[in-house]
């Protein structure tokens, strides 16, 4: 995680091999949910660990048109824990959608992203964080 003191905008954005954590973290909660098994998550560590809320959006992979989309703006618990909830919630409980199945997610899911939030000072409103999408390469 970047340097910076507490709350401040630095601290705040997750480096690469964090967020790549999170979209494997977040692939790995709908599998999981899916087939019945034990997620693998990776260690509860730097921004992973840090109190955030978030938002995991699914992509379909066809035509990168919304799959689902569910948030938890509370920073109340780590990221890591808000972002698998949410991507397990976005596939299985998105209301505009019939729930992900494993053939879909296997076949039609290519992406997540995510925007985090995190407490302001004192009695500011969370502000929202930088955000990091991942796609598959070739898709716009």
């Amino acid at each position: 995680m970047n340097a910076g003191g507490p709350g401040s905008a630095a601290s705040l954005v997750l480096d690469a091999l964090e967020r790549r954590s999170l979209l494997r973290a977040a692939r790995e909660a709908i599998a999981a949910r899916l087939t019945g098994q034990q997620a693998s998550l990776p260690p509860l560590k730097g921004g992973l660990a840090a109190a955030r809320g978030a938002f995991v959006t699914l992509l379909r992979a066809s035509d990168g048109g919304l799959r689902g989309c569910v948030g938890h703006l509370e920073a109340d618990a780590p990221l890591l824990e808000i972002v698998t909830r949410m991507a397990v919630a976005a596939a299985t409980r998105d209301g505009r959608f019939d729930p992900v199945t494993a053939g879909d997610f296997a076949a039609s899911l290519y992406g997540d992203s995510a925007w985090g939030y995190a407490r302001g000072h004192s009695n500011q409103p969370a502000a929202p964080l930088r955000r990091g999408a991942t796609r598959t390469p070739g898709r716009t």
